[in-house]
């Protein structure tokens, strides 16, 4: 029973994440970042081994775009770093696991040297050899490395953005739409804003009508 809790309550954060996305390519930033902040209360709820930390850390790192867009840069700071933090986390984990000597000297919450040492020791063959790099602990640690080096520079864009408005220096000329949207998204945006979220979940999550029902019923008591 519990697990299938979890299993609702992750596809509950789901749905919500898909809600935040389609807010945002309207630009209804305050209501997506509602959204995404949701999506990752209700992943907080289940056991860690129901939610991949890239799933997590992709809720986070998009609530960061939302928060960056409704001109919330702190809050948009703390996602980044929301974000970076579990992904450290995990690739120090996954380090230790291949039996990576480096990763005991590692300072979590120094991201740079975290991918440093992640990147040295997958560009050693001997160490991280052929059945490591083929298995599905090697394949998401590559993966995920490659997205914390991606954050890294949002985080330093945010910061900097922040400063240049306490400076006085700051002039926005990109536009919201500029920014890379999730892909997949331009049919269902032409569609009724409910209709399309239907036809998101059905298709991106296999949700029947059934568990719709099921995660309505589940959102309605979580609010209670």
């Amino acid at each position: 029973k519990n697990k299938d809790k979890d299993e609702y309550l992750a596809l509950l954060a789901s749905a919500h994440a898909f809600l935040g996305e389609l807010l945002i390519e309207d630009e209804r930033n305050d209501d997506a970042l509602t959204e995404f902040n949701k999506a990752i209360e209700l992943q907080n709820k289940c056991k860690p081994t129901i939610i991949k930390c890239r799933s997590k850390a992709s809720n986070h790192f998009m609530a960061c775009l939302a928060a960056q867009f409704a001109d919330k840069d702190d809050e948009a700071v703390q996602h980044c770093d929301a974000a970076l933090k579990g992904l450290s986390e995990r690739i120090s984990g996954l380090l230790t696991q291949f039996e990576c000597t480096d990763s005991t000297e590692m300072k979590e919450n120094d991201y740079q040297q975290v991918i440093k040492v992640a990147e040295d020791f997958m560009g050693d063959n001997e160490k991280f050899n052929d059945e490591k790099k083929n298995s599905e602990d090697g394949k998401e640690l590559k993966d995920i490395v490659g997205i914390m080096g991606d954050l890294c520079a949002k985080l330093e864009e945010v910061k900097e953005i922040i400063q240049l408005k306490k400076d006085g220096k700051y002039g926005n000329d990109t536009k919201q739409g500029d920014a890379a949207a999730p892909s997949g998204f331009d049919a269902q945006l032409m569609m009724d804003p409910l209709q399309a979220l239907i036809s998101g979940l059905t298709s991106k999550f296999g949700i029947n009508e059934e568990q719709l029902a099921a995660m309505r019923e589940e959102d309605e008591g979580d609010d209670e």
